[in-house]
């Protein structure tokens, strides 16, 4: 996953250098008044770059961002398979009934008691995400 995400942020760079080179040069090249419609082609050849260049980089970023996220969240979930979506969101969130979801958590076959349990799980998911929530994140992903 690394090299991939290096590579996409290489690409970025490119894209973000080639905009910076021609985003006006090329269509300041085709400016005139030869024929009736240069100007209007033109600008339009400046879009043409600008959305090539700029667009596409930003919507590449964005797309990356998602891929991160949603990689780091398989991984999480990898880790912590033995919990369900309500235990995790009791223990990251807060939210859910407490007794019957700590009773759950303390019947399935984890070494940690629920507190250390949900330490640990804490500062996985703050690392990965930040205070974003699980709630949140979890939908997300999942949606449709």
């Amino acid at each position: 996953m690394d090299e991939f995400i290096n590579q996409i942020e290489n690409i970025l760079t490119q894209l973000s250098e080639i905009e910076g080179k021609y985003d006006f040069s090329l269509a300041d090249k085709y400016q005139g008044n030869i024929f009736p419609t240069q100007v209007e082609l033109a600008v339009k050849m400046e879009n043409l770059v600008h959305q090539i260049t700029h667009e596409m980089g930003s919507t590449i970023a964005f797309l990356k961002d998602d891929i991160i996220e949603l990689h780091r969240y398989i991984e999480f979930r990898k880790k912590y398979a033995i919990l369900s979506d309500c235990e995790l969101l009791f223990l990251i969130d807060n939210i859910g009934g407490e007794l019957n979801i700590k009773k759950c958590i303390n019947d399935k076959a984890i070494s940690l008691s629920w507190l250390d349990l949900r330490q640990a799980i804490l500062e996985d998911w703050k690392n990965d995400f930040g205070n974003m929530s699980f709630e949140k994140i979890n939908s997300k992903l999942l949606r449709k």
